[in-house]
């Protein structure tokens, strides 16, 4: 958090398959000055084999220009495959972001999610 009270945030997102295999990555733009960043922003991914399970897990950073970022929280949801391929229609979800030791909520995070054929 900057001295005026508000932050810089940014969002990674890491897009995991079976085997905690890496299959996608991805970073937001900086908001700056907020503490309730909307970054509206898409991310596609090819799931090129079948897969039991992807989780995507969400990174939330303060951007400082003088110094290393801050962590902000993290957190992380498990999809079934099948869920994947019938999420035709964009559905906001919601995740509640932790710590690192995932002992204290550090906010929310909403992302919407849907398939679409290549």
């Amino acid at each position: 958090m900057d001295i005026n009270g508000l932050s810089d945030p940014y969002c990674k997102l890491l897009i995991l398959g079976d085997d905690n295999y890496k299959l996608a990555s991805f970073k937001t733009t900086t908001i700056n000055s907020t503490l309730h960043p909307i970054w509206d922003q898409g991310v596609k991914f090819l799931l090129d084999h079948p897969m039991q399970h992807v989780t995507l897990k969400f990174t939330v950073y303060d951007k400082d220009k003088l110094s290393k970022d801050d962590f902000m929280g993290t957190g992380s949801i498990q999809l079934q495959f099948e869920d994947i391929l019938n999420a035709e229609n964009a559905q906001e979800h919601c995740i509640q972001l932790m710590n690192k030791k995932s002992t204290k909520k550090r906010g929310m995070l909403f992302y919407k999610i849907f398939h679409t054929d290549y």
